[in-house]
């Protein structure tokens, strides 16, 4: 719970509850219990349990034709694919902006959402639209030709209501590096800096900009 504080400070109680009356408790990554807030009121007890998510990666190890036919439409000498919902915390705003620091950069975002038009617009005032392509929702058939089309895949969420991304993990099963934002949880557990990819502070036009030149160069 992120941005609905009120609310949580009437709900913790019952959670605090809940939380001290469990036996055990689940998460997908070590980072995810030592990030969040509303496991204090247990943080002492020997109740946590890490499980991994899994996946079925086997179809993102393939490059499907369709990748290079991706590649001739969208052009750029390098070419970044951002996908997911088009709401606050995804910070795409900030991806978006990075691209005018890059001109021979292109940007492929799928997804829609409520902030669908104002992303738009964002692109049009920072002289970019013409570099940024919105594709709608990607269908689950032609995700890898999307994620091999691509340079690199950015994940610019900027707030821990973003808690992993998925995402990052179909990338890197496609053999792309992962560029992503620092919010000590479980993504950047999935993205480790210098290793999967480049980890950058969030809501940082620039410091984007600077991860996608050192992918270039490299």
């Amino acid at each position: 719970i992120i941005r609905q504080q009120r609310l949580l400070a009437l709900y913790r109680p019952f959670l605090d509850r809940l939380l001290r009356s469990a036996d055990a408790i689940i998460a997908a990554t070590p980072a995810h219990i030592s990030s969040s807030e509303q496991l204090s009121a247990v943080r002492d007890r020997n109740v946590f349990h890490v499980v991994p998510y899994g996946f079925d990666l086997s179809r993102f190890r393939e490059r499907p034709a369709l990748a290079d036919k991706l590649r001739l439409r969208y052009g750029g000498t390098f070419l970044v694919f951002a996908l997911g919902r088009h709401v606050y915390y995804k910070g795409f705003e900030f991806l978006i902006r990075a691209l005018a620091g890059m001109p021979e950069a292109a940007l492929v975002l799928g997804g829609q959402g409520p902030l669908t038009q104002d992303l738009a617009r964002i692109a049009r005032e920072a002289g970019v639209a013409g570099r940024v392509h919105f594709v709608g929702r990607v269908p689950e058939v032609d995700l890898p030709a999307y994620y091999h089309a691509c340079d690199v895949f950015c994940l610019p969420s900027v707030e821990p209501a973003e808690g992993f991304g998925i995402v990052q993990i179909e990338a890197m099963a496609s053999g792309r590096p992962v560029v992503c934002c620092e919010l000590h949880n479980g993504v950047t557990w999935v993205n480790q800096d210098g290793i999967t990819g480049l980890v950058v502070p969030p809501a940082d036009p620039a410091a984007l900009g600077a991860a996608f030149a050192r992918l270039m160069r490299e």
